[in-house]
Order: C-alpha cells, then sequence, then structure tokens
C-alpha cells in the first residue's frame, strides 16, 4: 500500500505536464499554468516549473502567466525556484524594481562544509539548492546591479559567480 501511495505522489507532477501538454496542444494556455501551478503548490516539483516557464515563452498570453507565477512566488508554500523564475521573467520584462524585490525575499541560507566549499540549503526541502537555481539567483542579481549601476554590488555576486578555485583546480 505505501509503495503504491508513494508512487501515486511521485505520477502525479508527470501526470500535470501531460495534462498541460494536453490542454496547450489545443491553445488553452492559462489553463495549462493553472494546472501546473497547482501540480507544483501540491509536490514543489522542479520540472513543473521548466514546463511553466515553456508555456510563458510560446503562451502569447505572458502577462496573465506571470502573474500566476507570481502567485506561486507570494503562495504560503513560498518555494526558492518558484521565486527565482518569478524574478528571472521580470528582468526579462525589465521589472528591475519588482525583480529586485522579489529577490530580497528569496533566503537562500549557506553552510560551509569541512572542505570550505558552500552549500545552499533550501529550507522546503531541507536538502541542498540545486546549483542551477543558485547560479540564476546570483546572476540576475549581477544583472540588475549592472543595469542599475551599483558596481560594489554588481562585483560582489560577480565573486559568487566566479569561484577562483574552479578555474585553480
Amino acid at each position: 500500500y505505501l509503495s503504491q501511495k508513494r508512487d501515486r505522489k511521485i505520477d502525479k507532477p508527470f501526470e500535470a505536464i501531460g495534462e498541460a501538454n494536453q490542454l496547450q496542444k489545443k491553445g488553452m494556455f492559462l489553463e495549462a499554468a493553472k494546472v501546473l501551478k497547482k501540480a507544483f503548490e501540491n509536490t514543489a516539483h522542479p520540472e513543473l516549473l521548466e514546463t511553466i516557464e515553456a508555456l510563458y515563452q510560446q503562451s502569447g498570453a505572458e502577462e496573465q502567466i506571470l502573474e500566476i507565477i507570481g502567485g506561486i512566488h507570494k503562495s504560503r508554500q513560498k518555494a526558492i525556484p518558484a521565486s527565482l523564475l518569478y524574478a528571472k521573467l521580470l528582468y526579462q520584462n525589465n521589472q528591475l524594481e519588482e525583480a529586485s524585490k522579489v529577490l530580497g525575499q528569496v533566503n537562500i541560507p549557506s553552510i560551509t562544509s569541512k572542505d570550505n566549499k558552500t552549500y545552499f540549503e533550501n529550507k522546503g526541502t531541507g536538502g541542498q539548492l540545486n546549483e542551477k537555481w543558485r547560479k540564476l539567483n546570483h546572476s540576475i542579481r549581477f544583472l540588475i546591479a549592472i543595469r542599475q549601476e551599483r558596481s560594489e554590488d554588481a562585483l560582489n555576486e560577480a565573486r559568487t559567480l566566479l569561484c577562483e578555485e574552479d578555474i585553480l583546480n
């Protein structure tokens, strides 16, 4: 019984992606985005965000889908990847102040291990935050600082993005 229940839970995000793909084929982009949002709020599965982002790019209904993603960011089940995706899309729409506010609400606690490597934790899952999302966080912060001519902040973000250790080893 328990393994069946676990398997059903694992299948949920993929069922939602399948349903969203069907809706998208019918031109029902907003409905597809809502299905993905609901599934993400229930599972926090990152692949759902990637699918929402692809929908956003293809839909022609960017503003409404951006609102849906903003809804995920503002929901009680805040997920760092959802907030970062929201900030990225705001940045792409030249909404720098709004993107900056969203990033200000993203708190990624870091932990330094014995080998002096820094890992970032996602409080929602308790595990390590995916390197892709960590890099996106600092990239957006860097680009906003550059566009707003805040060179000190840009330099600090660049330091985080460009690890000297990677070049020397």
